[in-house]
């Protein structure tokens, strides 16, 4: 294919049939645009984020960000791609259902609270049908307090980072005491009285007092078997 030196091509680039990743776009695509979607796909794949316009432009090596809005154009054309605007990661995939990097931070006690350590283990790449909207982050659970609301030992919980629950919520909090611990446990408040309720008649319920703080709401339990 002949090009005038941007990426972009002329007239001369166009025409014959080109397989993307068993796709028949009929030439439309070319070198640059399959390169280009090839990496989009490939850091996908990898680290569950797609490419920002400058680092796609960087890892392809065209000359300008222009170049890469053409390309990323001719790919939403092709129904290859659809675009969210005012996003900076706005790229989507098409045919395949969008997913999230979800980090997992710690442990945390379903029975006494333990101390959540704020240091990241990993993302672990979830469908966004899944887990929802928002800032999410994942802790691994410890203790059987939760057991009969289908919390288990050695279960990940993925938490919706929020300030505030309502009654029947299961949130992660951290509970004040010689050290700050972190618990998962149902929310329930009535009046001025707070409290966090195990699910499971062996345990007892948790004061919640003005230096606690919720973490955020559990929206998913993941269980390995």
């Amino acid at each position: 294919m002949e090009g005038d030196g941007t990426g972009i091509p002329t007239e001369a680039d166009d025409g014959g049939w080109v397989g993307v990743n068993g796709l028949v776009t009929n030439g439309e695509l070319g070198a640059t645009g399959q390169r280009i979607y090839d990496y989009i796909r490939e850091s996908h794949a990898a680290t569950g984020l797609v490419p920002t316009v400058r680092e796609i432009r960087e890892a392809i090596g065209v000359k300008s960000i222009g170049t890469v809005g053409y390309w990323l154009d001719r790919l939403e054309a092709l129904n290859l791609i659809r675009r969210d605007a005012g996003k900076n990661r706005s790229i989507q995939l098409r045919g395949e259902s969008p997913t999230v990097p979800v980090p997992l931070v710690g442990e945390i006690r379903a029975g006494s609270p333990l101390l959540a350590e704020e240091r990241v283990d990993g993302n672990f790449v979830l469908p966004r049908q899944l887990v929802g909207e928002g800032t999410l982050f994942m802790l691994r659970v410890r203790g059987d307090s939760m057991i009969d609301a289908q919390i288990a030992e050695n279960d990940f919980v993925v938490v919706r980072a929020q300030r505030d629950a309502q009654n029947g919520d299961i949130v992660a909090a951290l509970v004040p005491g010689t050290e700050d611990g972190a618990t998962i446990k149902h929310f329930s408040r009535k009046g001025d009285r707070i409290r966090l309720l195990p699910a499971n008649k062996q345990y007892k319920p948790i004061p919640f007092g003005p230096d606690g703080r919720i973490l955020g709401k559990v929206v998913t339990v993941l269980r390995r078997v």
